[in-house]
């Protein structure tokens, strides 16, 4: 302007054209009073959140606890395939255990009868000396096989009652091995009367052989074989 720069020289917040009353800190259109405090926002460049980036530790926990699970898994696969053939072996020794505890009980059970078949056996000796037929002897035997062994019976003699009602373990003869029926070539005989096995005996000497049952009405013949051929 003429005469000079205006009174008191150059207006306040120093850049040329400014207007009058500019905020001072600087060029034009700067914000009030320059950058903001603080300088640059925290984290980093422009939009960054705040406490900048997240940190870098996240997929190695994942894949931390991905693999304890992986491994626990693993365990329990391998426990539960151990128990499986811990518990099967277990089993099989407890079968084969009560396989021959049935055995031991079976022969027991043969042993315990011998008196009554010793009964039994003396009544057919004693009824075949009045009926050499073997007509009254049905009543020691089964009543679906009575009249198939009618004749058999009065082959008994005082070898036969004495072999069938002593052990071989005694070392003396004549005499017999007895056992349960079941499990035996001779359960058959006894099941297909509908007889329970469990209940039912074979004794056998030499080439003798028979099959007694437990029944309501006492020990009863359910087959009979060679009774005169004891050893």
């Amino acid at each position: 302007p003429p005469g000079g720069s205006p009174p008191g020289g150059s207006p306040p917040g120093g850049g040329f054209g400014a207007p009058p009353g500019s905020p001072p800190g600087g060029g034009f259109g700067a914000p009030p009073g320059g950058s903001p405090p603080g300088g640059s926002p925290p984290g980093g460049g422009f939009g960054a959140p705040p406490g900048g980036s997240p940190p870098g530790g996240g997929q190695s926990k994942t894949k931390l606890w991905l693999g304890i699970g992986i491994g626990c898994l693993l365990f329990a696969i391998l426990g539960c395939v151990g128990s499986y053939f811990y518990c099967k072996s277990k089993a099989e020794e407890l079968g084969q255990e009560l396989q021959e505890a049935g055995a031991a009980g079976g022969a027991f059970g043969a042993e315990m009868n011998r008196l009554g078949l010793a009964f039994v056996l003396s009544g057919l000796q004693s009824s075949c000396r009045m009926d050499p037929t073997g007509a009254g002897a049905s009543n020691y035997f089964h009543p679906q096989v009575a009249g198939q062994y009618a004749s058999a019976a009065c082959q008994t003699n005082e070898q036969t009652v004495t072999a069938f009602t002593r052990s071989c373990t005694s070392g003396q003869h004549p005499c017999s091995e007895a056992s349960s029926v079941a499990g035996t070539a001779d359960e058959t005989r006894a099941t297909s009367l509908g007889l329970d096995a469990q209940h039912c005996y074979v004794y056998t000497s030499g080439a003798a052989k028979l099959v007694a049952c437990r029944m309501e009405g006492g020990l009863k013949l359910v087959h009979v074989e060679n009774l005169g051929a004891v050893q």
